[in-house]
C-alpha cells in the first residue's frame, strides 16, 4: 500500500451540497418579536410590502417557509425543527402587518398559508394601483427639486410599478423590444417633468441618434445642472459703490 492510499481523497465537486439543516438555523438575534420591515401592510401597499418582506426573509434564509419550496418534512427529528422555524416566520409576518389585518391571519396553520392568503386578498386589485402609479408618474414635476431628488422620486414609482407589471422572459427577442420601449417611455417621462431651465438640453437629447438610455440622460441633465450652478456663482455682482456713484446728485 502506498502513502497516497492513506491520504484523504478530494471530492470531485467544487462546491458543497447544500445542507437542509442550514435552513433550520436560527440566529441568536432572531426572536418572535423581530420586526422584519418597518413598512406595515395596510392593504394598498401590498406590492412594496411583499417585496420588502421577501428580501428580509431571503436574507435570513427563511424564504422557503413562505414560497412553498420547503414543505414540512416527513422524518421525526426534522419535523420539530421545521415547526419551530415555521412559527418563527409566521410571527415575523404577524409583526409586519397592521393591527387591523393581524387577527385575520392569526390562526393560519403555516407561514405559507399566511403568505398565500395575504397575496390572494391584496394582490387582486392591480388595475386601480397601476392607474394610481401611472397617474403619479405623469403628474410628477421637478419644480424646485434638485435633479437627483426628482429622479429618485420618479424611479421609486417606476420600481413599484415594475413590481406589479412583470415582463415574461422569452427567447424570441420580443421581450428585449418591450424592455427597450419601456426604457424609452421612462426617459420621456423624466424629460417631460424637468424644469423649463433644462429646455435646451432636453431638445438636444431628443435629437440624439440612437436615443440614449435613461441613465445617460440623467447624467447629461445632472451635468447641465452643475454648469448652471457654476454660472450663477461666477456671475459678477454689481458693485454697490459704483451703483451709488452712477446716481445723479441730489438737488434740494
Amino acid at each position: 500500500m502506498s502513502t497516497d492510499d492513506l491520504l484523504p481523497t478530494k471530492s470531485s465537486s467544487s462546491s458543497p451540497t447544500p445542507i437542509i439543516t442550514d435552513l433550520y438555523t436560527i440566529h441568536h438575534s432572531d426572536s418572535p418579536s423581530t420586526i422584519l420591515v418597518t413598512l406595515l401592510l395596510t392593504g394598498d401597499n401590498y406590492g412594496s410590502w411583499s417585496r420588502a418582506v421577501t428580501m428580509a426573509l431571503r436574507a435570513k434564509n427563511k424564504l422557503g417557509f413562505v414560497d412553498g419550496s420547503l414543505p414540512i418534512p416527513t422524518e421525526k427529528p426534522d419535523i420539530s425543527n421545521w415547526e419551530r422555524c415555521n412559527d418563527l416566520v409566521g410571527s415575523w409576518i404577524l409583526n409586519s402587518v397592521s393591527p387591523e389585518i393581524r387577527p385575520s391571519i392569526l390562526y393560519a396553520e403555516t407561514a405559507a398559508q399566511i403568505w398565500t392568503g395575504l397575496k390572494d386578498r391584496f394582490s387582486q386589485s392591480n388595475a386601480p394601483k397601476i392607474y394610481q402609479l401611472k397617474q403619479s408618474i405623469s403628474s410628477l414635476k421637478q419644480e424646485s427639486m434638485s435633479v437627483s431628488l426628482y429622479f429618485t422620486q420618479l424611479k421609486s414609482l417606476w420600481d413599484e410599478l415594475g413590481s406589479i407589471i412583470h415582463i415574461t422572459p422569452c427567447i424570441c427577442g420580443n421581450a428585449k423590444s418591450i424592455i427597450d420601449q419601456q426604457n424609452q417611455d421612462r426617459s420621456m417621462e423624466f424629460l417631460q417633468g424637468l424644469h423649463d431651465r433644462f429646455s435646451a438640453i432636453r431638445s438636444q437629447i431628443l435629437l440624439m441618434e440612437p436615443f440614449p438610455s435613461i441613465q445617460r440622460i440623467y447624467n447629461l441633465v445632472r451635468q447641465e445642472e452643475k454648469q448652471q450652478e457654476i454660472n450663477i456663482l461666477t456671475t459678477p455682482t454689481v458693485d454697490a459703490a459704483a451703483l451709488q456713484a452712477s446716481k445723479p446728485p441730489f438737488r434740494p
